[in-house]
């Protein structure tokens, strides 16, 4: 079994050192692709060192120390990704971003340089002469360092999805969504290092599944991007209600997964413990993707303005929106950029886009799109 631990830990990093490579190959130059592929590069770092820790036994220090390399850059790269997608202008109105991650960073550099030493992972001889990794005195406080910057990571690409407008949203989605999935299972597994303090190798079979599936996400993101540069700023627009009915979904969703991994772990079947994390991880992401979905949450506001709203329709809270989006605009792109907005916003259509009739040739042409697809013919105006 333990052989099948060590290939599926391999192929899972060399699957995201791969991606990373195609990344930094097709344009290095973008300030997306490298934080993507440094973040794609420490999760293959940390698949790698586990599978080397559980090949060679005698080495087993080394290796798992090399893995806590990877794990100590994963949230660095996280907040660079989440940069990487702001202007330099919101990145300053965003609480000093950019300071954020240096000081991150700055800790992570601190930690890496004790990372070899026996205060963060130390050998230990049970009873059963059996030899253990177990947390030294400082591992402690280096684990929930990584638990609560991933945390932090985690919290600004959910930020940047969810004010993310179209169709960048729909290219860059399925990227943030397997980064982030990649970070929420170490967040677990930071989790358990700080319950038990002792390093579990059966986790390293659930944890390259995991992998994989998230490398999976992020490569399937990347088909639908275009290398563009990435502008625009974050504003943070609160929604109550729809954030409120969205959390006690979330909740009752969140449930039944639990009750379905509690399921497999009472079955009695060998990592039962370590499959019901996969199954409710599975199930979170599957959450993720549904509610990312702009028909989804049509949907879902649809039925919150029929059953919930006093007032089918609130003509003057609509207007007062128009107003506000149209209010900067100071130019024909900027106004169309905002009526797409508007727009999208507004009905939620799985595809919308814009026309203009040129005066060149007398005929529509489309202008904007929420869609990703080559821009059709122009029409006649006939």
């Amino acid at each position: 079994m333990t052989t099948w631990f060590v290939i599926s830990a391999f192929v899972a990093g060399a699957a995201a050192l791969g991606l990373a490579a195609l990344l930094l190959w097709k344009n290095r130059w973008s300030s997306f692709n490298r934080s993507v592929a440094s973040a794609l590069a420490a999760g293959g770092l940390i698949q790698i060192g586990n599978g080397l820790a559980l090949m060679d036994a005698s080495h087993v220090l080394f290796w798992r120390r090399l893995a806590l390399l990877g794990e100590l850059a994963q949230p660095v790269t996280l907040l660079y990704v989440g940069l990487s997608l702001m202007s330099p202008t919101a990145s300053g109105e965003n609480s000093g971003a950019r300071w954020r991650a240096r000081g991150v960073g700055l800790l992570a550099s601190v930690f890496v340089t004790l990372a070899w030493s026996d205060i963060i992972f130390i050998m230990k001889s049970l009873e059963t002469n059996l030899s253990v990794i177990v947390l030294g005195s400082f591992g402690r406080a280096v684990y929930v360092f990584i638990l609560l910057s991933l945390a932090l990571g985690i919290a600004q690409l959910e930020s940047i999805l969810r004010l993310m407008h179209e169709p960048l949203r729909y290219q860059l989605k399925f990227v943030l969504i397997g980064l982030g999935a990649l970070a929420g299972y170490e967040i677990y597994e930071a989790s358990q290092f700080l319950l038990v303090r002792l390093w579990q190798p059966e986790s390293v079979l659930v944890g390259s599944v995991i992998s994989l599936i998230s490398v999976g996400l992020v490569a399937f993101g990347l088909g639908r991007y275009r290398l563009q540069e990435v502008k625009g700023k974050i504003y943070v627009s609160p929604q109550m209600l729809y954030g409120s009915v969205t959390f006690v979904v979330t909740g009752l969703y969140l449930l039944g997964v639990g009750l379905l991994g509690e399921i497999v772990r009472l079955s009695g079947h060998p990592l039962s413990i370590s499959l019901s994390a996969l199954v409710v991880f599975i199930g979170t992401i599957g959450l993720v993707v549904l509610l990312s979905s702009r028909t989804v949450r049509a949907e879902l506001k649809k039925f919150i303005a029929k059953h919930f709203y006093r007032s089918k329709y609130d003509y003057r809270a609509k207007w007062l929106e128009v107003t506000e989006a149209f209010q900067s605009s100071g130019s024909v792109e900027s106004i169309l950029e905002q009526l797409m907005g508007l727009l999208t916003r507004t009905f939620g259509a799985g595809r919308i886009s814009i026309w203009m009739r040129y005066e060149a040739d007398g005929r529509f042409h489309q202008v904007r799109s929420a869609n990703t697809e080559p821009a059709p013919s122009p029409l006649d105006a006939s």
